[in-house]
C-alpha cells in the first residue's frame, strides 16, 4: 500500500490572450509534473536489502540477512 503524498496546484491569470495561453500551458505542464512525481512517491517501493539465507525445515521456515 502506498503513502499519501500531497502536491501544490497553481493557476495563472493574465489579461492578454496570448500571455494567458502561455501561462495556462506552463501551469498545466508544471501541475502534471508535480502530480506524476506525487504518484511516483506514493507508490510502494521495493529496495534490495542484500543476500538472504532461507532455511526450510520440517518445523518451519527461517530467513536471515547475510550481514546480520
Amino acid at each position: 500500500m502506498g503513502a499519501e503524498i500531497n502536491y501544490e496546484q497553481t493557476i495563472a491569470v493574465a489579461s492578454r490572450p496570448l500571455l494567458f495561453a502561455a501561462l495556462a500551458g506552463t501551469s498545466a505542464m508544471v501541475n502534471r509534473r508535480r502530480r506524476l512525481e506525487a504518484a511516483r512517491l506514493a507508490a510502494p517501493q521495493w529496495r534490495l536489502l542484500g543476500d538472504v539465507t532461507v532455511v526450510a525445515e520440517e518445523g518451519g521456515t527461517a530467513a536471515r540477512r547475510g550481514d546480520i
